[in-house]
């Protein structure tokens, strides 16, 4: 017998007073870590207001109650669940959280008694969105005397929205009045507002909290009685699924909701009719444009903020068969043990770019003519301090860049002080890469950050750019701690709001350190995410830096557990569907959060991943120490290795791009693998779009290893000395001699992501 809504509510919250009761003292490892936003008391607080969630105020009951679940009926229920105390205990519970979250609601706290059995992650949430998960599993009656209270404030905040467009009167509403009735069109309309942008993965999510969850999690924020049809909701998700350019997902999804869904109508995408219909034509569009025209730019560390480069459709081995358009050789550095390639181009304006510790610099991307070189000496800014020219045993430099600027961190790569000597200052530069500009005023604005005898002040890697906005992690070694923040500029450089969001030891418990290489951010649905490597993962609202969750776990230092060096290399967190992907340097293990609450969905520990590809098909995808692995996104299940005998590293970082997952390794005959996504084998079956593969092994033995950027149109590798860029020849300028390849590609389809 399906129990009734109103009865499930009240289950939910019977269960979570049943188990929370109280919090456990996290382990040492664990307190190590500090969380300005962390308060004890809060947590107490809300454990204390869950405890009265017991429908009698009768631990006995309780656990009579649920000895009885196993055998659910309403004679069983509606008595305990009707008791007319309840609803004034509700009522008064209603307004507490409500208050709460007016009070506290930019705090942290960890409710967990004890982490799940075999996990060591102690998550963290904003008290806010905790008592808003809370208000929303009340009963109906309940709810309905809240929002009485809110609704007026809540439905004038709708109204400006409607009238400006604009997003901010949407959060505010989201942030204070969750559970008004009118948030469901106020989530409705900030999912439409960012696919209007092109913010695809914001709008899902912002359309997921319209859904009925899937799950029985307490922390999992959803709007209790949305009055907008759940098809519509899922055909609306499914839209910006295509528009993402993920198409074999959004396939999947399609035939999912043929199913469930077959007779659902209305209108969408500019047409009316059925919604199956309207989604199996857009796709088909969409399709066609991606195969005409895949002009997108490969703008960061990874191809994009959300760290997760899918690309629909990979590239024939008939652009490099001849070698490559033109190459140049990359700046030799003094550095100690360099644990495979340092650099990581970008693709923009047809530019590719590249930087190290001192310089940027851009050339033409079908030519490669070099366009512009700054150079912080030349610029007057070279602070260098005794590490100037690097020094760090496995340094790597990235750069970000939009359609008009270029943004780096310069400076000394260690982070720390190393035999009592502090490294010089670090800047964030912002240059402008556009065709008028000349060399002498590239320069835009820059930020330095320096230290003092007692303390190091440094910016982490090249920082995100999204929106208009710059976002960096800065760091303060001091006394042997790091504490971390994380920074907001606007394009003029102006700083528009700063956070401490960490604390953690500037050296692991073995006394190894400082790390040489700098963390990046990520984007996560309107969020910033940061991964420490040191015990703590941390998110905060891109717009005002309020932390929203946090996520410690016990910190194993620089080395594996056979005592080796972490083969972790930069590693920053992975943001799709929902979820945040971290594969900490100083851990063996892998976490999935979810991206909204950070509540830990599963953690998977003996992997020792060197890169997290990517996430697509409902599995993650990752460069381990000996080879490759595909994991299941939902479960944390290990869904195929490759090789099986796991005796193949990686040499740089691949991608995954029609199907495949194409992987340089450090085998000397053979530098690279092509691996089909749903099998983990190599194939020569025929791609999702129908192109022939071609990837048997043979097709990359002129291929040097190196970390892979695909954009306009073309490839770049970035290997051990040089920058190797391949070129299709129908896009090379009038003047430019053709390659020999050129003569066969008469009759074969051009790049297969175009």
């Amino acid at each position: 017998m399906t129990i009734p809504v109103f009865w499930r509510r009240g289950l939910a919250l019977l269960l979570l007073s049943v188990a929370s009761h109280g919090a456990a003292q996290e382990p040492a490892s664990v307190r190590n870590v500090l969380l300005p936003a962390l308060d004890a008391q809060v947590a107490a607080r809300i454990i204390a207001l869950d405890a009265r969630l017991n429908p009698v105020h009768s631990p006995p009951l309780a656990a009579g109650l649920l000895g009885r679940l196993a055998w659910p009926d309403s004679g069983s229920l509606a008595p305990l669940l009707s008791d007319p105390r309840n609803n004034a205990v509700w009522a008064q519970l209603a307004d507490d959280y409500a208050q709460m979250a007016l009070d506290s609601g930019d705090l942290l706290a960890s409710l967990t008694e004890t982490p799940t059995p075999g996990t060591v992650a102690w998550p963290s949430m904003q008290v806010r969105r905790l008592c808003h998960a809370r208000l929303a599993r009340l009963p109906r009656s309940v709810l309905q005397t809240y929002r009485r209270r809110v609704d007026t404030e809540a439905k004038a905040l709708l109204a400006q929205a409607k009238l400006t467009r604009s997003d901010v009167p949407l959060r505010r509403l989201i942030d204070d009045f969750f559970c008004s009735s009118v948030t469901d069109e106020a989530l409705d309309l900030l999912g439409d507002l960012a696919f209007e942008r092109g913010e695809f993965e914001e709008a899902r999510q912002w359309w997921r909290m319209l859904l009925p969850s899937d799950s029985s999690r307490e922390d999992e924020l959803r709007y209790p009685d949305p009055k907008i049809a759940p098809a519509r909701v899922e055909a609306k998700r499914i839209l910006a699924r295509i528009f993402q350019g993920r198409f074999e997902e959004a396939e999947v999804e399609l035939r999912r909701y043929g199913l469930e869904h077959p007779k659902a109508s209305g209108a969408l995408a500019g047409e009316s009719g059925h919604y199956h219909a309207i989604l199996a034509k857009a796709l088909t569009t969409v399709v066609q444009a991606r195969l005409r025209n895949n002009d997108e730019p490969w703008t960061t560390f990874a191809g994009n903020a959300m760290r997760n480069p899918v690309l629909s459709h990979a590239p024939l081995p008939a652009l490099w068969e001849d070698g490559p358009t033109w190459r140049v050789k990359l700046p030799a550095l003094k550095t100690g043990l360099a644990r495979g390639p340092m650099f990581h181009p970008v693709i923009v304006r047809q530019q590719i770019l590249i930087a190290d510790h001192r310089s940027v610099v851009s050339y033409h991307l079908h030519t490669g003519k070099e366009l512009f070189r700054f150079d912080l000496r030349l610029a007057g800014l070279s602070d260098p301090g005794p590490h100037a020219d690097v020094g760090a045993s496995s340094p790597r430099f990235t750069l970000t860049a939009d359609a008009e600027r270029v943004y780096a961190r310069l400076g000394p790569t260690p982070m720390g002080s190393r035999n009592g000597e502090r490294p010089g200052a670090s800047y964030l530069v912002c240059l402008d890469i556009t065709e008028p500009a000349q060399a002498k005023n590239r320069e835009v604005w820059h930020v330095r950050a320096r230290g003092d005898d007692k303390m190091t002040l440094a910016f982490e890697g090249a920082p995100l750019v999204h929106g208009g906005f710059v976002y960096v992690a800065l760091s303060r070694v001091r006394q042997g701690r790091n504490t971390t923040s994380i920074v907001c500029y606007d394009r003029h450089g102006r700083q528009r709001w700063a956070r401490e969001v960490c604390e953690t030891p500037e050296l692991d418990e073995n006394g190894h350190g400082p790390r040489g290489r700098q963390h990046l951010l990520t984007w996560a649905a309107g969020q910033i995410v940061y991964c420490s490597h040191s015990g703590a993962i941390v998110a905060v609202d891109a717009r005002t830096g309020v932390p929203t969750w946090a996520v410690r776990y016990p910190s194993r230092g620089t080395l594996t557990n056979e005592l080796a060096p972490s083969p972790r290399d930069l590693a920053p967190c992975l943001a799709c569907d929902g979820c945040v992907f971290a594969a900490p340097a100083d851990s063996d293990r892998v976490f999935c959060m979810d991206a909204v609450s950070g509540a830990l969905r599963w953690e998977l520990d003996g992997l020792e991943a060197a890169h997290v590809l990517g996430a697509a098909q409902g599995r993650l995808y990752l460069a381990t120490r000996d080879g490759t692995a595909a994991i299941d996104a939902a479960s944390g299940a290990i869904a195929w290795k490759q090789p099986s005998d796991g005796k193949l590293p990686s040499l740089g970082r691949g991608v995954l791009a029609g199907g495949w997952l194409l992987w340089p390794t450090r085998d000397p005959q053979l530098p690279y693998r092509a691996v089909s996504l749903s099998h983990g084998r190599q194939s020569r079956d025929k791609t999702p779009t129908g192109t022939p593969a071609r990837y048997e092994p043979s097709v990359f033995h002129t291929l040097p290893p190196g970390n892979w950027a695909l954009g306009e149109g073309c490839l770049a590798i970035a290997g051990l000395s040089e920058l190797s860029v391949y070129i299709p020849s129908h896009r090379l300028p009038n003047g430019v001699e053709p390659r020999p390849q050129a003569r066969r590609e008469a009759g074969l389809p051009r790049l297969a992501f175009e």
